[in-house]
Protein backbone atom coordinates (compact mmCIF):
# COMPACT_ATOMS: atom_id res chain seq x y z
CA UNK A 1 0.00 0.00 0.00
CA UNK A 2 2.87 2.24 0.98
CA UNK A 3 4.29 1.87 -2.39
CA UNK A 4 1.44 2.52 -4.34
CA UNK A 5 1.21 5.51 -2.45
CA UNK A 6 4.82 6.71 -3.46
CA UNK A 7 4.19 6.08 -6.78
CA UNK A 8 1.23 8.26 -7.38
CA UNK A 9 2.72 10.55 -5.05
CA UNK A 10 6.04 10.49 -7.59
CA UNK A 11 3.89 10.88 -10.48
CA UNK A 12 2.21 14.32 -8.82
CA UNK A 13 5.90 15.40 -8.22
CA UNK A 14 6.71 14.45 -11.83
CA UNK A 15 3.83 16.90 -12.60
CA UNK A 16 4.80 19.89 -10.32
CA UNK A 17 8.24 19.72 -11.67
CA UNK A 18 7.10 20.35 -15.27
CA UNK A 19 4.62 22.96 -14.47
CA UNK A 20 7.03 24.87 -12.12
CA UNK A 21 8.92 26.57 -15.08
CA UNK A 22 5.97 28.01 -16.18
CA UNK A 23 5.38 30.21 -13.15
CA UNK A 24 5.84 33.54 -13.70
CA UNK A 25 6.78 36.10 -10.66
CA UNK A 26 7.40 39.63 -11.14
CA UNK A 27 10.30 41.00 -9.52
CA UNK A 28 9.44 44.17 -7.30
CA UNK A 29 10.35 45.89 -4.60
CA UNK A 30 8.96 44.66 -1.07
CA UNK A 31 8.23 46.51 1.74
CA UNK A 32 6.33 44.14 4.20
CA UNK A 33 5.54 47.40 6.45
CA UNK A 34 3.01 48.61 2.49
CA UNK A 35 1.95 44.63 2.58
CA UNK A 36 -1.88 44.13 2.09
CA UNK A 37 -2.24 40.32 1.51
CA UNK A 38 -0.24 37.85 3.51
CA UNK A 39 -1.62 33.98 2.52
CA UNK A 40 -0.85 30.83 5.44
CA UNK A 41 -0.36 27.50 4.18
CA UNK A 42 -1.11 25.53 7.02
CA UNK A 43 -0.47 21.64 8.37
CA UNK A 44 -3.34 21.61 10.41
CA UNK A 45 -2.67 17.47 11.04
CA UNK A 46 -1.45 19.03 14.26
CA UNK A 47 -4.24 20.69 15.49
CA UNK A 48 -2.42 22.53 18.29
CA UNK A 49 -1.04 25.64 16.49
CA UNK A 50 -4.53 26.97 16.14
CA UNK A 51 -4.41 29.67 18.78
CA UNK A 52 -0.97 30.89 17.43
CA UNK A 53 -2.31 31.49 14.54
CA UNK A 54 -5.54 32.85 15.09
CA UNK A 55 -4.10 35.19 16.85
CA UNK A 56 -1.45 35.99 14.27
CA UNK A 57 -4.50 36.60 12.11
CA UNK A 58 -6.06 39.10 14.64
CA UNK A 59 -2.83 41.12 14.79
CA UNK A 60 -1.89 41.47 10.87
CA UNK A 61 -5.75 42.25 10.11
CA UNK A 62 -5.65 45.10 12.90
CA UNK A 63 -1.95 46.52 11.77
CA UNK A 64 -4.20 46.75 7.70
CA UNK A 65 -3.22 43.23 5.96
CA UNK A 66 -5.80 41.02 5.11
CA UNK A 67 -4.85 37.51 6.24
CA UNK A 68 -6.32 33.99 4.37
CA UNK A 69 -5.44 30.06 5.56
CA UNK A 70 -5.29 27.34 3.68
CA UNK A 71 -5.03 24.44 6.41
CA UNK A 72 -4.59 20.77 4.65
CA UNK A 73 -6.40 18.20 6.85
CA UNK A 74 -5.52 14.77 6.14
CA UNK A 75 -8.99 13.38 6.71
CA UNK A 76 -12.09 14.14 4.96
CA UNK A 77 -13.70 15.61 8.44
CA UNK A 78 -12.96 19.56 9.27
CA UNK A 79 -13.08 19.24 13.38
CA UNK A 80 -15.49 21.80 14.61
CA UNK A 81 -12.44 23.55 16.43
CA UNK A 82 -11.24 24.69 12.90
CA UNK A 83 -14.36 26.17 11.36
CA UNK A 84 -15.04 29.23 13.24
CA UNK A 85 -12.72 31.38 11.24
CA UNK A 86 -14.10 33.44 8.25
CA UNK A 87 -10.20 33.34 6.72
CA UNK A 88 -9.48 30.05 6.58
CA UNK A 89 -10.48 27.45 4.15
CA UNK A 90 -9.78 23.56 4.45
CA UNK A 91 -8.14 21.05 1.90
CA UNK A 92 -8.78 17.60 2.81
CA UNK A 93 -7.99 14.20 1.20
CA UNK A 94 -10.84 14.28 -0.90
CA UNK A 95 -9.90 17.15 -2.75
CA UNK A 96 -6.49 16.39 -3.97
CA UNK A 97 -6.19 14.11 -7.24
CA UNK A 98 -5.10 10.53 -7.54
CA UNK A 99 -1.66 12.10 -7.66
CA UNK A 100 -2.20 14.43 -4.45
CA UNK A 101 -2.48 17.44 -6.35
CA UNK A 102 -4.93 19.86 -5.60
CA UNK A 103 -8.17 20.49 -7.68
CA UNK A 104 -11.07 21.95 -5.54
CA UNK A 105 -11.77 25.40 -5.84
CA UNK A 106 -10.56 26.40 -2.89
CA UNK A 107 -7.23 25.35 -3.57
CA UNK A 108 -7.32 26.90 -7.03
CA UNK A 109 -8.04 29.89 -6.10
CA UNK A 110 -5.91 30.37 -3.36
CA UNK A 111 -2.88 29.08 -5.97
CA UNK A 112 -3.98 31.89 -8.34
CA UNK A 113 -4.43 34.71 -5.62
CA UNK A 114 -1.13 36.76 -6.13
CA UNK A 115 -0.51 37.74 -1.97
CA UNK A 116 1.76 39.86 -1.26
CA UNK A 117 3.35 37.79 1.27
CA UNK A 118 2.49 33.54 1.19
CA UNK A 119 3.75 32.08 4.83
CA UNK A 120 4.04 28.37 4.65
CA UNK A 121 3.81 26.26 7.91
CA UNK A 122 4.54 23.05 6.60
CA UNK A 123 7.41 21.44 8.46
CA UNK A 124 6.74 17.72 7.33
CA UNK A 125 7.07 19.40 3.31
CA UNK A 126 3.42 17.53 3.09
CA UNK A 127 2.90 17.39 -0.77
CA UNK A 128 -0.35 19.58 -1.51
CA UNK A 129 0.82 22.44 0.13
CA UNK A 130 4.01 22.48 -1.25
CA UNK A 131 2.21 22.14 -4.70
CA UNK A 132 0.45 25.19 -3.66
CA UNK A 133 3.49 27.05 -3.11
CA UNK A 134 5.65 26.24 -5.82
CA UNK A 135 3.29 27.02 -8.71
CA UNK A 136 1.89 30.48 -6.24
CA UNK A 137 2.72 33.47 -8.04
CA UNK A 138 2.82 35.54 -4.28
CA UNK A 139 5.58 38.28 -4.11
CA UNK A 140 7.65 36.65 -1.54
CA UNK A 141 7.29 32.91 -0.14
CA UNK A 142 8.32 32.24 3.04
CA UNK A 143 9.01 28.82 4.87
CA UNK A 144 10.41 26.18 7.43
CA UNK A 145 13.88 25.40 6.40
CA UNK A 146 14.34 21.94 7.16
CA UNK A 147 17.64 20.89 5.70
CA UNK A 148 16.49 18.26 3.18
CA UNK A 149 16.04 19.91 -0.02
CA UNK A 150 17.27 23.57 0.11
CA UNK A 151 18.16 23.29 -4.25
CA UNK A 152 14.40 22.32 -4.51
CA UNK A 153 12.86 25.04 -2.38
CA UNK A 154 10.42 26.94 -3.66
CA UNK A 155 10.76 29.71 -0.98
CA UNK A 156 12.41 32.88 -0.84
CA UNK A 157 12.85 33.14 2.89
CA UNK A 158 13.51 30.34 4.71
CA UNK A 159 13.72 30.40 8.46
CA UNK A 160 15.07 27.50 10.93
CA UNK A 161 12.97 26.46 13.53
CA UNK A 162 14.92 23.18 15.11
CA UNK A 163 13.36 19.84 15.12
CA UNK A 164 10.08 20.74 16.30
CA UNK A 165 9.16 24.13 15.25
CA UNK A 166 7.20 26.67 16.92
CA UNK A 167 4.74 28.18 14.84
CA UNK A 168 4.73 31.18 17.25
CA UNK A 169 8.46 31.64 17.00
CA UNK A 170 8.25 30.93 13.43
CA UNK A 171 5.85 33.43 12.58
CA UNK A 172 7.50 36.01 14.94
CA UNK A 173 10.57 35.10 13.18
CA UNK A 174 9.40 35.42 9.82
CA UNK A 175 7.80 38.73 10.40
CA UNK A 176 11.25 40.48 11.92
CA UNK A 177 13.22 39.24 8.87
CA UNK A 178 10.36 40.27 6.41
CA UNK A 179 10.40 43.99 8.28
CA UNK A 180 13.93 44.32 7.23
CA UNK A 181 13.82 43.71 3.72
CA UNK A 182 13.94 46.71 1.79
CA UNK A 183 12.99 48.62 5.14
CA UNK A 184 14.10 52.85 5.46
CA UNK A 185 16.99 51.68 7.57
CA UNK A 186 18.53 49.14 4.98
Amino acid sequence: MELFKNIRQNLGRTALKSRSGSVKRAVQKFDFSTAKQIGILWDATNESGLAVITSFIKKMNESGKHTEVLAFIPGKEVSDRLTGLTSMKFLRSSDLSFTYTPVSEDAKAFMKKKFDVLIDINPFRVFPLTYIVTLSSSMIRVGIDNNSDQEESPYDLMIQTGKTPDIGEFLDQAVYYLSLINSQEN
